[in-house]
């Protein structure tokens, strides 16, 4: 019998998946396009998420806890459904392959100054394939280890508090900004992710308890951002 992945799996699964570059990025986004008290921005976007994460619950629910491609290749004609396979790869490859070389560059900017960061990113890719070739299950452990590792690092925004101080206050809103519409959607690519679930329903224990599994990830994302954009923001 092949092994579920648990409803905590899939909390942590969720936050990790969503746990992308832009977080580094975040603080800046809503200040140059909101101006003033731009990170109360943060509060409209995770309740837009949350709602998208109800209607993934309704394709749960009304799939009978099939994935997207199930549900696919249940409703569509072959000749429809590979064309849209090559596509999803040639978008999920490009988008992944787009953060990964951020991050690369970070890593070198930080940790490896003298090395390439194509050579960076092709390590990156193999280590990604190999994990690929492993399951889904595996991942999902690797994914609860690397947590586990990372999510400590939440209790370093204590450090910012001493410098906290409420001359920083204003009373203004959203006063300021260059371009609101661009840097919100800019902002909002911080909370995507979580659609990623779609594809992972088969393997996941079913019950109710995956919608709140789901929601959970993502809220302590959002909570953490909105401490964090809210920390650094005080601080500019």
């Amino acid at each position: 019998m092949e092994e579920k992945i648990h409803y905590s799996q899939v909390a942590i699964m969720i936050y990790m998946i969503q746990s992308a570059v832009t977080l580094f990025n975040i603080p800046r986004i809503v200040a140059e396009g909101f101006g003033t008290n731009g990170w109360l921005v943060i509060l409209p976007l995770s309740f837009i998420c949350l709602v998208n994460i109800l209607l993934i619950n309704l394709v749960y629910k009304k799939g009978n806890g099939e994935g997207a491609i199930q549900i696919l290749e249940g409703t569509l004609p072959k000749w429809v459904v590979y064309p849209i396979y090559v596509v999803m790869i040639g978008f999920f490859s490009l988008i992944a392959v787009m953060v990964a070389k951020h991050y690369m560059f970070i890593i070198q900017a930080y940790m490896f100054p003298q090395s390439s960061p194509n050579l960076l990113l092709a390590i990156y890719l193999l280590f990604c394939f190999y994990l690929l070739t492993k399951g889904i299950y595996n991942i999902s452990k690797i994914i609860v280890v690397f947590f586990f590792m990372t999510v400590w690092t939440v209790a370093l925004l204590v450090v910012a508090l001493p410098e906290i101080s409420l001359l920083r206050y204003t009373p203004y809103l959203f006063k300021g900004g260059s371009d609101p519409i661009a840097k919100g959607m800019e902002a909002y690519v911080a909370f995507l992710g979580y659609e990623l679930i779609l594809f992972v329903f088969p393997y996941i224990e079913k019950g109710p308890k995956v919608t709140k599994a789901i929601i959970g990830g993502a809220s302590y994302l959002h909570n953490y951002l909105f401490r964090s954009v809210l920390c650094q923001l005080w601080l500019l």
